[in-house]
């Protein structure tokens, strides 16, 4: 029997036991500036729960200072965020994930001399977890992405698609509600794309909720239930992957 992923989130049900949609993430008027340059420019932005948002944009767009900013590694310098009702625009990264925002990021934060299997545990011991509970996940997780036979194996030996898929599922032993994935893909074999997004869908069906930056087109339309374009730190699109992808302005941001 598959391990079913706590949540610290539980949506309620309409009359008719349909979910309702709940608004996990509320961004408001999000606005951060280096120096003279702004980045992020009044940024507004609902994440529901149950989502796999797709963020894309050309490159310095603002994609990557806008994930940082939401999940604490960035102050913004104007605007609100809101997680679950309770304002959290001042909080750190780390206390973020403590409230059930998980992240990955572009540049491997693993611990490279931890073996794979102890990389999994930290996160796991961070939360006091119980040990067979978390033993049980992280056999788990493992055998989805196909890790299992390196658990011994030191971080640092692992290709750099592996290297990614484990900071992935390290992500996951937090039991976070909002996964951020920041470029998850970028260095994988074609032969591991595919393995990653069939995960993503089965830990989506479990209940998690992710907002994904992806410049692999083809797999970001294939995830993504909702999308957001992004160019100079502004969100010039959101809504049905195919009508984002498609909008005017989208196409002139990637053309130029």
């Amino acid at each position: 029997m598959p391990l079913v992923f706590s949540s610290r989130l539980l949506c309620p049900l309409n009359e008719d036991g349909h979910a309702r949609v709940w608004i996990m993430l509320t961004i408001t008027n999000v606005t951060k500036r280096f120096g003279g340059t702004v980045a992020v420019k009044q940024v507004n932005l609902k994440i529901n729960k149950g989502e796999i948002v797709g963020v894309i944009g050309p490159n310095g767009s603002g994609k990557s200072t806008l994930l940082h900013t939401i999940t604490g590694v960035y102050q913004p310098d104007e605007g609100r965020i809101e997680y679950a009702g309770k304002d959290v625009t001042s909080a750190s990264l780390e206390e973020k994930a403590r409230m059930g925002i998980g992240r990955t990021f572009q540049n491997l934060r693993l611990f490279k001399r931890l073996t794979v299997w102890e990389n999994l545990m930290i996160p796991a011991i961070q939360i006091k977890k119980n040990k067979r509970e978390a033993t049980a996940q992280a056999e788990e997780l493992l055998e989805m992405v196909n890790l299992s036979h390196l658990r011994s194996q030191q971080a640092q030996n692992l290709s750099i698609g592996q290297q990614r898929l484990l900071e992935f599922i390290r992500v996951m032993m937090l039991d976070s509600d909002l996964v951020f994935l920041d470029e998850p893909t970028a260095g994988f074999h074609p032969n591991m794309i595919q393995q990653f997004l069939d995960t993503l869908k089965l830990l989506h069906g479990r209940g998690k909720t992710f907002v994904m930056i992806e410049h692999n087109m083809p797999a970001i339309m294939e995830i993504s239930t909702r999308l957001v374009a992004i160019a100079a730190g502004e969100v010039i699109a959101d809504g049905e992957p195919q009508t984002v992808h498609s909008h005017p302005d989208v196409v002139e941001a990637y053309l130029g």
